[in-house]
């Protein structure tokens, strides 16, 4: 793709949110992406989002799982990456829709 074929898409940036528990919620513009999952530079653990930063904000949801848990089967969809701190191993989990209200 040319850079004139290009500057006729919106243009969209990535953004870093940080894991803070077995369930994080953030404010994240609407039909956000999750692109990356790992520690950031200073070692705490984030998923990055591709977004569309004027679109509206939505509450999403990052949900770890454990090796060994049960996870529902329509997760796996949704599934980001995992995580390595220390002994434990988190799987991530991004849902593609905003948790309900």
């Amino acid at each position: 793709m040319s850079e004139e074929q290009a500057s006729t898409f919106p243009m969209g940036t990535v953004w870093k949110y940080a894991i803070t528990g077995p369930i994080t919620e953030h404010q994240i513009p609407q039909g956000a992406k999750a692109v990356h999952t790992g520690p950031d530079s200073t070692g705490a653990a984030c998923v990055w989002f591709f977004v569309m930063p004027d679109q509206p904000l939505e509450t999403r949801q990052i949900v770890l799982f454990g090796t060994g848990d049960e996870i529902p089967a329509v997760a796996v969809r949704d599934f980001v990456g995992t995580l390595i701190h220390g002994e434990f191993v988190s799987h991530v989990f991004v849902p593609s829709v905003a948790p309900p209200q």
